[in-house]
């Protein structure tokens, strides 16, 4: 237990073994009642399993992370965006924007947050995202209502590369 090169396997099956010596110590003891030593061990087991459970999650890739690793292996498209936009991965979608586009992820939580149709359009268009997928994104993480999004022109955005420019400064990208 005191090795300063304890790995984290060990170190589990070292503390279940210490927890399962502990509680048949205690149905060892006269005197208490075996549905309190019961309790106790349950309360140790749910206990190790939550603390597993946390490491887990610690474990588990940010979604910077994810979009970094995506990055550096070429595989960060439309397409991973598109389908992390339809599971809701809202952090996913506004990183992977701000990496594609190279620019300030503020820039992009701003155009998001803001609810900004052309914000949105210009983060997305910077990103090389098609107009279609920019027109989903204003629609379903911004929130913004169909009537007030930008919608494709013949496919492509419907604000001209000056006015595209412009909101990416206005959003300090």
């Amino acid at each position: 237990m005191h090795r300063p090169s304890l790995s984290a396997r060990s170190a589990t099956a070292l503390s279940r073994f210490i927890a399962d010596t502990f509680v048949d110590s205690l149905l060892a003891r006269s005197g208490l009642d075996p549905s309190v030593v019961g309790e106790i061990g349950e309360n140790v087991r749910r206990r190790f399993g939550e603390r597993e459970e946390k490491a887990e999650q610690d474990r588990q890739e940010t979604a910077s992370e994810r979009v970094l690793r995506l990055f550096r292996a070429g595989k960060l498209d439309e397409k991973g965006i598109s389908a992390a936009m339809e599971r809701g991965e809202r952090a996913f979608v506004l990183e992977a924007i701000a990496m594609l586009g190279g620019i300030k992820a503020s820039a992009v939580q701003k155009a998001f947050s803001l609810a900004s149709p052309k914000g949105v359009a210009a983060v997305c268009w910077k990103a090389g995202l098609p107009a279609a997928l920019a027109h989903q994104l204003q629609l379903r993480l911004a929130r913004i209502a169909p009537g007030d999004a930008v919608k494709p022109v013949r496919g492509d955005y419907a604000a001209s590369e000056k006015d595209l420019v412009w909101q990416l400064e206005f959003l300090g990208a």
